[in-house]
């Protein structure tokens, strides 16, 4: 990355949590999850956060064999492996 698009990763503060739209149920909860700012040419995106795998309650997540590739989007959620 050049001085001009750069990215920064802290911890982030608090707890966060990760609830499913349908239902509410809790999939994840954690105060260990990091957080990603990007910065390109003085603009500043919005962070996202990664969340610890351990800390995310995969019997709740159903696996339907499908692959969707992940959309240059700043809302989206990830996984730490």
């Amino acid at each position: 990355m050049s001085k001009n698009h750069y990215a920064e990763i802290t911890p982030a503060k608090g707890t966060l949590s990760a609830a499913a739209r349908a239902g509410g149920s809790l999939l994840a909860e954690t105060t260990r999850a990091l957080k990603l700012t990007e910065f390109h040419f003085g603009k500043v995106f919005p962070a996202v956060y990664y969340i610890p795998r351990k800390d995310i309650d995969f019997s709740r997540l159903v696996k339907t064999g499908a692959i969707r590739p992940i959309a240059r989007s700043r809302a989206r959620p990830a996984i730490i492996p």
